[in-house]
């Protein structure tokens, strides 16, 4: 028979074992629950938005799109009118607008989108932002400071002498509209006429002012000579080889070519030491237009030179 002693040690040995596959057997229970719950979430989240949603999204975008551009448009003829809408639901009653004249649509865009599942079909909130103009009966105020390419005068009717005239033009306006498109089986139809709704919240500050902030350190005059030569030659060349001075080997800048840079007014930069980032302001001009221009240079410096390694539109 065994001391006391021992038979206390093959105790505690046999509890430690015990203990040992317990806790073993604890953490592969764990590992088993933690891998069936990232399956199911992974199974959830590749499962979540198909090919077929997105592109039906995109449809319902498109779709909300012209329908407010249909909507929008009005050539004086409410029968024409109707007849244009009814393609989008021909169950609505589509009443034409009582305006002064023509009304068209320069521009739209959606601006926000969401789709719900409600019973065997899928309803779509679109808004979409319009850019449109009217042809309107023009004060006597506003005539002589109108666009003379949107002017129009004609004599007054109620002048006897035909002295008086009458001004007419296309004014701008914008608004938003929400669009409600049904889809069923397939079939996108619009639910409702577009109900005139408030702009989106818009950012609190000029995005241009707030980049701008980014660059406001004034560069060497070697830096801003480079800087413009590259501007230059950017909206002037035709030959990619004419930035060869100014760009980062290999960078792939290719000129535009066709413009006249009628003058820079700003040139600015992250860092005068080591510009990383340059912002310049200029206007361009080609036959009938000029055009304002606001670009951000991706830049490097290499044996004392500044060198244009990518043009954009942002400071991204």
């Amino acid at each position: 028979m065994k001391p006391v002693l021992a038979r206390r040690f093959d105790a505690y040995r046999w509890a430690a074992v015990l203990a040992l596959w317990a806790v073993i057997g604890f953490l592969a229970v764990c590992a088993w629950r933690a891998q069936a719950a990232s399956t199911v979430l992974y199974e959830k989240a590749r499962g979540s938005v198909t090919r077929e949603d997105a592109l039906r999204l995109q449809t319902a975008g498109e779709f909300a799109r012209d329908f407010a551009v249909e909507w929008a448009t009005f050539r004086g003829d409410p029968g024409e009118y109707a007849r244009r809408l009814s393609a989008f639901n021909a169950a609505l009653e589509y009443p034409a607008p009582v305006s002064e004249g023509p009304q068209r649509v320069l521009s739209a865009r959606v601006v926000r989108l969401e789709g719900k599942r409600q019973g065997n079909a899928t309803v779509y909130t679109a808004l979409v932002r319009l850019h449109v103009q009217r042809y309107v009966r023009l004060a006597e105020t506003e005539a002589p400071s109108f666009p003379r390419a949107y002017l129009r005068e004609r004599p007054d009717p109620a002048d006897p002498f035909g002295l008086k005239k009458l001004a007419e033009g296309w004014v701008d306006d914008t608004l938003t509209v929400k669009v409600v498109v049904g889809e069923r089986g397939g079939t996108f139809f619009a639910c409702n006429l577009p109900v005139i709704a408030p702009d989106p919240a818009g950012p609190r500050e000029d995005p241009a002012r707030f980049l701008a902030r980014q660059c406001s350190s004034e560069p060497s005059p070697e830096a801003a000579a480079a800087i413009r030569n590259f501007v230059k030659l950017y909206f002037t060349s035709t030959a990619p080889a004419e930035l060869a001075n100014y760009t980062v080997p290999g960078a792939g800048v290719t000129p535009v070519g066709g413009w006249e840079v009628k003058s820079i007014d700003v040139v600015s930069v992250d860092d005068p030491a080591n510009p990383r980032l340059a912002f310049v302001r200029a206007t361009v001009a080609r036959r009938g237009v000029q055009v304002a221009q606001r670009l951000y240079l991706r830049t490097e410096t290499r044996d004392g030179r500044v060198l244009v390694r990518e043009v954009g539109s942002f400071a991204y």
